[in-house]
């Protein structure tokens, strides 16, 4: 940084070096070290008086948790509905299969009889 009439260090555009980063890191510090010399006052970002800051129950930060654990908790039910509808996919192509291989072993019931019938009777003695 070079410095200003008042002795301030001014900010000085570099451009993209292998420098870069440890000159701007030394004009952030040369900064620092000339408040400090000047006992310059740097802006507090803390509440300074508990009463001008709005009410906050612990309760709201909860509010937080709660909506995403409903969120977890509506697709974990999702999934399981789905699971569900699969299983009764299932059980119903387990009947319609059921009812095919039935319908099998009527078939071959039916064949067996028909060939009986068919077939002229043997004379055993």
């Amino acid at each position: 940084m070079s410095d200003n009439p008042d002795g301030m260090p001014r900010p000085i555009q570099r451009k993209q070096s292998s420098d870069k980063r440890r000159l701007d890191a030394q004009d952030v510090l040369a900064l620092f070290y000339y408040l400090d010399g000047k006992q310059f006052q740097l802006p507090t970002f803390t509440a300074g008086n508990l009463r001008q800051i709005p009410p906050f129950n612990p309760s709201d930060s909860d509010m937080c948790t709660l909506a995403t654990s409903l969120c977890s908790l509506r697709a974990e039910v999702e999934s399981l509905v789905s699971l569900k509808n699969e299983l009764g996919d299932l059980r119903s192509i387990r009947a319609e299969l059921s009812a095919i291989m039935d319908l099998k072993k009527s078939v071959s019931e039916l064949k067996s009889r028909l060939l009986l019938l068919l077939l002229p009777p043997s004379n055993v003695s």
